[in-house]
């Protein structure tokens, strides 16, 4: 048996079945690796053609690629090495995340994927490095590049959850957890263990496992993860004081080169808690990383031999982690990004007096924007709009899907209209969004908005129409600005057709007129598709894009508006969450003719009359009970609307994405991030 190998087979793991071991007795590893056995998966090439993916994505949609990622000529690839035991067909996918991520440029914490593809109401502001990707925010290229991030971001985990639903959603949370908690973790350390709990995260441990996981198509469960840490913690402990020691001469160099306060690496830290020379430093690094390394594989040990239930699962991610440790260790000893700078200054150079007596200034300057605000002359008016957008500031306060900010997004890949006015824009349509919202839920009699209550509850129905009014005449204001009449008349045209369709939606629900499924589908295409249709069609008469002058995205507007209306009507009276934030079958109590009930209605059964009654019941109460919504929900069932609703968001959704499909051919440019909105949109929950 070759060194640092265990009896594997027990747990039904055969390392040999995807890799094979390379011959690693040449090299000096500096003392680390003793017991470490490095593999080469045995598809390879695919590594590579996940690399080539990545650059080439890259250099299309954002610009020039750095020299180095995750591959080099002396080394080879980090992941073919690294993930010895990774499923073939994910191998290049799994290549294609690490490249990204190793560039430094990417942050799935955006507004719409964090806040929607995960469901989760993270910290919307994350997107760390979208400022980076702006060459000039006016400059048609900085647009491009801005645009072309955002398309990487969405095509990323697009992939993941298409290629595995669950594993997938497993990765992007522990980017998460990554992006969020190296933002807000002090970068004050008083020793040792409170420096390594910020830097497993900070180098992308989580992230690593994540992408370990995925690769071999496991999910363990929470229970599972503790015990899994408890092995682990070692070797990652050992990875990121590995990175520390091998990384440090180029860090210290751009520190010194740089504005920074202090250096996050273990060696400096060493520097300062001991007043250590360089490499009285590197080489206590060295000896608490090795320590580390033998405990990983004293632990590793005793995890395999003491479970004798054999979980294949956690066996397998542990041993992951095991061969990830052997290729760090190789790529760090040769890898061109930490061994292609010059020799490191001696700690004597007079900068390092400089930076020193820096150390624990973190003021920070006041912008500005704001010291100059702080000095301008005070307003002499009294009355301001504060109580006026309270209920707009309380509204925008909730957790929100971005859904339209997202579509914009997407769409600017091809319109590329510089970030300034892309943000009024979206701004635009923002303003007009919120104030529908405000008016319907006044109009529907809804109590809650997105799990709180609704603003006119909170500020009474008065106050919110006055919001209501105003953000119709500050977006009408907003439109004008743009520079040019077209824009106004779009704003007219989408408005009066908005405030139609709503006008016979509330007129069907008060007389208790059912419409005909072409009239609700007209009814939706001027009240929903409006508000789209007017955001693409300021953006075609914005765009300077010679391709996308003469673009006509009505169709996609009215298919995506069609499907947002549908998908809620669906929603609200089949899920859960719809029910936790808005009340059980709300759109019942307030006696709407959604898309189902106007199918039932509509057919020719005993059913369908019983259907009347009870909304007729509903009129005169005011509500409908519970016990006559779930009357409804069985009338609907037996008559089939359930089925022929999902069929016809299954058409809606086949035709967004022919329209997608037809539109990427026109522009010669793949969109990802309107595939990942179509994919949240008509993915089933």
């Amino acid at each position: 048996m070759e060194p640092g190998t265990l009896d594997l087979l027990q747990f039904g793991i055969d390392p040999d079945t995807t890799s094979t071991i390379v011959d690693t007795s040449s090299i000096d590893t500096h003392g680390f690796g003793e017991g470490y056995i490095l593999r080469k998966h045995n598809s390879y090439d695919e590594t590579d053609r996940g690399t080539e993916e990545c650059r080439n994505d890259w250099k299309n949609y954002v610009g020039p690629v750095r020299v180095w990622g995750n591959r080099s000529d002396t080394v080879g690839n980090l992941m073919g090495l690294g993930m010895p035991m990774a499923i073939p067909e994910r191998l290049a996918l799994c290549v294609y995340i690490s490249e990204s991520y190793e560039k430094g440029e990417f942050d799935v914490t955006d507004a719409f994927l964090s806040n929607n593809m995960m469901e989760q109401n993270q910290n919307a502001d994350l997107d760390i490095h979208t400022n980076n990707l702006c060459i000039n925010s006016t400059d048609s290229r900085g647009t491009q590049s801005i645009a072309g991030a955002k398309q990487l971001q969405s095509k990323i985990p697009l992939e993941l959850l298409e290629t595995d639903l669950d594993c997938g959603k497993q990765l992007i949370e522990q980017w998460q957890e990554m992006v969020s908690t190296t933002i807000t973790h002090s970068k004050n350390f008083n020793n040792i263990d409170e420096y390594l709990e910020f830097r497993i995260l900070d180098t992308g441990c989580g992230f690593s496992g994540g992408v370990i996981l995925f690769g071999m198509g496991i999910r363990p469960t929470d229970e599972e993860h503790k015990i899994a840490r408890e092995v682990l913690i070692a070797v990652w402990r050992a990875l990121a004081l590995l990175n520390d020691y091998f990384s440090f001469n180029k860090e210290y160099r751009e520190f010194l080169e740089s504005d920074g306060a202090t250096l996050v690496n273990a060696v400096w830290l060493y520097m300062q808690w001991g007043n250590l020379d360089i490499e009285t430093a590197k080489e206590v690094v060295r000896e608490k990383a090795l320590e580390f390394e033998q405990k990983f594989l004293k632990d590793r040990q005793e995890f395999l031999k003491t479970h004798s239930h054999r979980n294949t699962r956690l066996a397998k991610y542990i041993e992951g982690w095991y061969y990830a440790m052997s290729a760090s260790l190789w790529w760090n000893l040769d890898c061109p990004r930490y061994h292609l700078a010059p020799p490191n200054p001696e700690p004597t150079d007079p900068l390092v007096k400089e930076i020193e007596e820096r150390l624990g200034n973190t003021a920070v300057s006041p912008s500005s924007s704001k010291a100059k605000n702080e000095t301008a002359e005070a307003s002499n008016e009294v009355l301001d709009t504060k109580l006026l957008l309270e209920p707009y500031e309380y509204l925008i306060s909730m957790p929100s899907k971005g859904v339209r900010e997202a579509f914009v997004d997407a769409l600017n890949l091809w319109f590329s209209i510089p970030e300034p006015h892309l943000t009024k824009i979206k701004d635009i349509g923002k303003k007009l969004h919120t104030a529908s919202i405000l008016l319907d839920d006044i109009e529907d009699n809804s109590p809650l908005r997105r799990g709180q209550k609704s603003a006119h509850v909170v500020y009474g129905e008065g106050q919110a129409i006055n919001s209501a009014n105003y953000l119709i005449i500050w977006a009408m204001d907003e439109t004008r600005r743009l520079g040019n009449s077209i824009f106004s008349e779009i704003f007219f045209e989408e408005s009066r057709n908005a405030l139609i369709g709503q006008s016979y939606e509330m007129h069907w629900r008060d007389t208790r007129k059912c419409p005909t499924e072409d009239e609700y589908i007209e009814m939706v295409e001027k009240k929903t598709g409006g508000l789209f249709r007017f955001l693409t069609r300021v953006m075609t008469a914005f765009t300077e894009n010679t391709v996308c002058v003469n673009f006509n995205l009505d169709n996609l507007a009215y298919m995506v508006g069609q499907y947002f209306q549908i998908r809620d009507d669906f929603m609200n009276l089949t899920n859960t969450n719809y029910t936790n934030l808005k009340g059980f079958c709300e759109d019942l109590d307030e006696g709407k003719f959604s898309y189902l009930v106007v199918h039932s209605w509509n057919v020719q059964s005993a059913e369908s009359s019983r259907l009347r009654t009870l909304f007729e019941e509903r009129y005169k109460t005011g509500f409908m009970a519970r016990e006559a919504k779930e009357e409804v929900l069985g009338i609907l069932q037996r008559n089939g609307s359930f089925d022929y609703t999902e069929k016809k968001m299954g058409q809606l959704a086949q035709g967004i994405d022919d329209e997608v499909y037809r539109l990427e051919d026109i522009t010669g440019q793949k969109n990802w991030s309107l595939r990942l909105l179509i994919h949240k949109l008509t993915a089933k929950s």
